[in-house]
């Protein structure tokens, strides 16, 4: 519960006043059943990109104060990871589909 996104001041949110930036909010999860130990979004988080960066990875935040707004701070960080693919580079237009499971 202390591990919220404020208390990783060294990391850099793309998207908002950071390079990659993309359209719209962060991208709000929705999760479907869970099956063989493990649970995935019902559907994957697409991100456009409005401009040119690399992606290293996502984070899920969640719980009091977790916000769909760029850059916010507030929430209880609930997972975060590289991409198993490498950093992704990307430019104006070009879309990012996140997939993510979480195992027992």
């Amino acid at each position: 519960a202390a591990d919220t996104m404020s208390s990783h001041s060294n990391w850099t949110e793309g998207g908002g006043a950071n390079a990659p930036t993309y359209s719209g909010n962060r991208a709000t999860v929705s999760w479907s059943s869970a099956a063989g130990g493990s649970k995935s979004p019902s559907s994957a988080p697409v991100f456009t990109f409005t401009g040119t960066g690399t992606a290293k990875g996502v984070f899920l935040a969640l719980g009091s104060g977790a916000s769909a707004t760029k850059d916010n701070t507030s929430g209880t960080l609930y997972s975060a990871g590289l991409f198993t693919g490498g950093d992704q580079a990307v430019v104006d237009t070009n879309t990012l589909t996140v997939t993510y499971t979480a195992s027992a």
